[in-house]
């Protein structure tokens, strides 16, 4: 069968990375790729922010329609 390390799976590398005191990331926009970016950064121990101007999270998905899309 199919394993996960095919389909280019691995776990998020979860060794905290040192930052300067006071050191934040800002991602902009709580879409697919923002929140992919806050689960890294999370793993990573690094202290960021989202901005988002939607009142909830998924980008584009959040706004458009996709017929047929599932």
């Amino acid at each position: 069968g199919m394993t996960r390390s095919q389909f280019g799976y691995r776990p998020l590398d979860t060794t905290p990375v040192k930052v300067p005191q006071g050191f934040t990331v800002t991602i902009i926009g709580a879409g697919a790729s923002g929140l992919c970016m806050a689960a890294y950064l999370g793993a990573a121990s690094v202290p960021f922010e989202i901005i988002e101007r939607d009142a909830d999270v998924g980008g584009v998905w959040l706004e458009n329609q996709y017929p047929g899309a599932g």
